[in-house]
Order: C-alpha cells, then structure tokens, then sequence
C-alpha cells in the first residue's frame, strides 16, 4: 500500500483473516461437517477463506467432534502417508501453528489432534501437522487473536443464534462467513445482522470460485473487489471520451459576452425556483466590466447547479460549489 500510495495507484486487498463457521441448530450434522473438514483442510488450511472457528450450539459440541473426527478419517484415510493431504509451508509456520496448540494445552483448552503422526525422520523433518479441534478455547490463547492459516480449528460454543452473531460482530470484519442452516429467520438475521467480505451458505470457500458474484475483503480483512463484473471495473479506468457536435451552443459561455449570454443566465431563473440577482461592478474582476451574481435558492438545488455545470460557470471544490473566475461569477447558496 505503501509503494501503491506514493504512485497513487488504486488497490484492491483480499486480506484473509478470522472466518467463522455458525452452525444453527437442525442442520443435518453429518453433511454440515464433512464440508467444513473439506474448507478447514483444503491445502491444510492454508488459504484466506478458511474456516477459522466454529460456532456451535452447546448441546451439540461432542456429537460435533465426533462426527468432525469421523469425516477427517474419510477424507483422509491413513493421514501420515496420505498425499492428498498438505504439509505446512515451511518451518517458521509449522513452528508457530504448533505453538498455537501448545498454548491453547497450557492455557486449559481440551486439543484433539485427529490421525497418526508420521515417524520422526531427523534427516527430513516432517511439516505434516496433524488436524486438530481446539475445545474451550478463550479470547485469552493466541489461536483466538489472529488468522490461524493452518488446519486447526478452535469450537466456541453458543446458547442462542443472537449470542453467536454478538460474538461476531465484536471482532474484525472477516474476509469470509459461513452459515449453515435452513432458509428462514436464523439466516436472514445472520445476513442481515453480520459484515464480512463474502458468505456463503450451506457449504464453505465455495464462494471465490463463483465468477459472477464478487470476491474481496471489508474493513481489516481488505477493501475492494473483483471476479465478473466487478473485476472488470476494478482493474480498468473508466476513461470518458467527449466529442463536440457541430451544432452546439458553446459560444454562447465564451466572451465577450453579449444579450445572448444575459439571455440564458437569465433562464436559470425557471429551474428549481431559482432567484437570479444582477448587479454590476467595475473593479471586481480585472478585465471585466460587469460582475454577475447568480444566487440559487433552491430547496433541491440539483437542476439548477447541474445547469449550471454543464455551462461552465460553477465548480465543485471540497464539497462545495464554487464559482470558476469568468467574466461571469456565479455564486451558489443551497438551502
């Protein structure tokens, strides 16, 4: 952003950060998890739209991890030899993934790492890090304060639907959401009652692959947007191009100034109820013999300032509209 703001490039950021998973009660539990193993472990976890916590009603935690450890195992099977599944990228993040776990361990959560480690090879460490749900877990343990990035995913636990999007909406502004539930008044208030940079329902990460809807960040998870659409006009210039008719009226605008001039100014007093003040002045503008004050008083003022830009007598500065120095001075009071 630096580097973009002192060549004054525009940017769009996809920043990633904590996405949450609800899961309302009813959901068919084994389906629901199944696809939130698939996005939590794609890549083992290591994109910016996954699932970075789970949200889950509280009676229903330990039918979660069990039916969590079941569809791991499925996915996949023989986890230490199984080449479907990632390793960690390198040693910095394998280190600090496990730091993760070993202070959530130190700080009373309950950690299930799910599979078989692979044997320890001191000649080619491994950086496959096993699954692992984190139970218990507090605002207080490093796994609950930045984008986790890995394949761990921490269960917070929620009595009702209110109370897990409170949770939410005390945090940053996530790059992704994920909602699993029916169509009814439980979504709607998540859609309506949550921000996030995407959402997606009933499934997870599936959201980046759909080109006709855009993809981007909000607030601390980025800014901006592209894919279909949106893409286009984020990564073009809308440049308009004018071309002036032969017929035109442009030389009515230019001095030196005559009847015609005094004629369409004095036009303006039809648009909006416009009140048009003429006074006169020999040493206000240097060149000019005339001054001419438009005072608009207009409850909308739209009409009469968009004719009046488009004539060039006024401008638009810092919110404000100014009058451009022309041998006609035009001064816009909006009510």
């Amino acid at each position: 952003m630096r580097a973009a703001s002192e060549n004054l490039v525009p940017v769009t950021l996809g920043l990633g950060g904590k996405s949450p998973v609800i899961v309302e009660r009813g959901c068919p539990l084994r389906t629901t998890v199944r696809r939130i193993a698939y996005g939590k472990l794609a890549n083992a976890g290591q994109t910016c739209i996954a699932p970075d916590y789970a949200l889950i009603p509280e009676e229903h935690i330990e039918d979660f991890v069990a039916a969590y450890e079941a569809e791991v195992e499925k996915l996949y099977p023989n986890i230490a030899a199984n080449p479907d599944y990632s390793w960690v990228v390198n040693d910095h993040h394998y280190a600090r993934l496990s730091g993760l776990l070993d202070d959530a361990r130190a700080k009373g959560a309950r950690v299930i790492e799910i599979g078989t480690k692979p044997g320890s090879d001191a000649a080619s460490p491994s950086r496959m890090l096993l699954p692992a749900l984190v139970l218990d877990a507090t605002d207080e343990m490093d796994v609950m304060k930045d984008e986790i990035f890995g394949p761990i995913l921490p269960i917070v636990p929620y009595r009702q639907l209110e109370d897990a999007v409170a949770y939410i909406n005390a945090r940053p502004r996530p790059l992704a959401l994920y909602f699993f539930g029916p169509e009814g008044p439980g979504r709607q208030l998540v859609l309506e009652r949550t921000t996030s940079g995407g959402v997606t329902i009933n499934d997870t990460i599936l959201h980046y692959a759909q080109e006709d809807i855009p993809f981007g960040g909000i607030g601390k998870s980025g800014m901006g947007a592209y894919h279909g659409h949106e893409g286009f006009k984020t990564m073009s210039h809308a440049k308009g191009v004018f071309e002036q008719a032969k017929l035109n009226f442009g030389d009515i605008i230019r001095p030196p100034f005559g009847k015609l001039f005094d004629l369409l100014v004095s036009y303006t007093k039809t648009l909006d109820g416009a009140q048009l003040e003429l006074g006169s002045s020999s040493g206000n503008c240097p060149g000019s013999n005339r001054l001419v004050t438009l005072r608009f008083l207009c409850a909308q003022g739209g009409p009469a300032v968009e004719a009046l830009l488009h004539l060039g007598l006024v401008a638009i500065r810092c919110g404000h509209v100014e009058a451009l120095p022309l041998h006609a001075v035009g001064e816009v009071i909006l009510a």
